[in-house]
């Protein structure tokens, strides 16, 4: 007989009231644990999660967290924090976990009842992605997109790519010095993009500033209702402008990612605008910010590691892997979440439907039971399985352009800037706890 059908007969309960004690005691336990393992370090993880110095170094609190507690209730997170790489992919594939609108809503899960309910349209927006949707939903809109992120597709982007990473060069080389951040990467993979969607290179900056509104909140501790405010404005204002430019599309299409999508609307109108415009939002959420800070994050570490830096020069075969390398050392993104669509077991913990999993990409490439003296930057590795791209049916639509961007974009870095070398003795690291960024990236040549 299962242990909770026998306690509940014995006390005369239900079966799920015994199931909520038990996940209660185990909670319970799982706090007086803690108490004991490094001091207060692991008890504050929540606290430290946005401190200067989890920005510096998130790896000195992941790494005991990965030792001593790998799978970690997090009270003050209200989420489940997952670090060792076996469980990050075994959690990215598992079917009990997925997306959606209690997705959405852990996102609030810090504001008030009144506050959730004006941001009630923000909720809406983030069921709206393609990372928070499940199947079959999840299937038909990347359905929408993946003819364009085909290798094939991608590959025939190379020369458009090219030209944009050698005009932004040689507006740099005159000067002897740059932020590679805001004057290189980020106008790189912005006009790429704006270039594939067909939307006019002068709202470029719009959509940047629009970009860094929606991730300061999702980077942030998420307490402040002002700041999730503003990111709600912000999609609204991005909406109705994808909208406008979604109706212009349809009555005079071209050869872009727009028209594209306005045709399939065409040939099947049970597909609403807000699917279409989600696309859109997608491909310009992640679109950037994601190969901005691939291409800057493998240039710091390049940089800081001049032995690293000379093998690559020395044989520029070498960069593919010296690409990946980057990926997995200092990957876009420290953590992507899941929601529990059921109540199922992980790893011996109990996980509820509704609980939010964090699961620590930047902790998975950095376990050292895959990789070997995890923390040395080494571009010769023979195996790299990094997640920095996500895994499972949420893996990274865009993966393959990103790497194409990367390689095309560090090849003329270094081939047309070889005596390149940070302009500052400390690289700035952005105060958010979800993106793996830099500030910016002084540098002089």
């Amino acid at each position: 007989m299962p242990p909770d059908r026998e306690l509940a007969e014995r006390f005369g309960v239900s079966r799920a009231t015994v199931r909520e004690a038990t996940n209660l005691l185990e909670r319970e336990d799982l706090v007086k644990k803690k108490v004991g393992l490094g001091g207060t370090l692991i008890n504050s993880f929540e606290d430290r999660l946005h401190t200067n110095a989890f920005t510096r170094d998130p790896h000195q609190v992941l790494d005991q967290l990965r030792a001593e507690e790998p799978i970690y209730w997090s009270e003050g997170l209200k989420a489940w924090v997952l670090t060792r790489y076996a469980d990050v992919k075994a959690a990215g594939r598992n079917p009990h976990l997925g997306g959606g609108r209690d997705r959405a809503r852990g996102y609030l899960r810090k504001m008030t009842p009144q506050q959730q309910a004006e941001l009630a349209p923000l909720c809406e927006v983030y069921s709206r992605f393609l990372s928070f949707m499940n199947p079959p939903e999840h299937t038909a809109q990347r359905g929408l997109l993946s003819d364009e992120f085909t290798p094939q597709a991608v590959q025939r982007m190379r020369a458009r790519i090219d030209s944009i990473v050698n005009r932004l060069l040689d507006e740099l080389t005159p000067t002897g010095q740059a932020d590679l951040l805001h004057e290189f990467a980020l106008p790189m993979s912005s006009s790429v993009i704006v270039n594939m969607l067909g939307l006019p290179e002068e709202d470029r900056e719009r959509f940047i500033a629009w970009i860094d509104n929606a991730f300061e909140f999702l980077g942030s501790d998420q307490t402040d209702f002002e700041l999730a405010g503003r990111a709600m404005r912000t999609y609204e204002e991005m909406t109705a402008y994808l909208r406008g430019i979604l109706e212009e599309r349809r009555a005079r299409p071209r050869n872009d990612l727009i028209s594209k999508l306005a045709g399939v609307q065409k040939n099947d109108s049970s597909i609403p605008d807000e699917r279409i415009i989600a696309a859109m939002i997608t491909i310009v959420h992640g679109g950037w910010e994601t190969t901005t800070t691939m291409v800057t994050n493998a240039m710091v570490d390049l940089l800081t590691h001049s032995d690293q830096l000379q093998k690559l020069k020395r044989d520029p075969s070498l960069l593919t892997v010296a690409l990946e390398e980057a990926l997995r050392f200092d990957g876009p993104f420290k953590y992507i979440t899941r929601s529990a669509m059921e109540d199922f077991d992980l790893c011996g913990r109990s996980i509820r439907k509704g609980e939010t999993l964090m699961l620590m990409l930047c902790a998975a490439n950095r376990d050292p039971e895959v990789f070997e003296d995890p923390h040395r930057f080494e571009i010769g590795r023979k195996r790299i399985p990094h997640v920095a791209f996500g895994v499972g049916i949420h893996f990274c639509l865009g993966a393959t352009l990103a790497r194409i961007e990367g390689e095309l974009a560090i090849a003329a870095l270094l081939r047309r800037l070889p005596q390149m070398r940070l302009a500052t003795e400390e690289p700035l690291w952005r105060p958010t706890s979800l993106l793996r960024q830099l500030e910016a990236l002084p540098v002089v040549f």
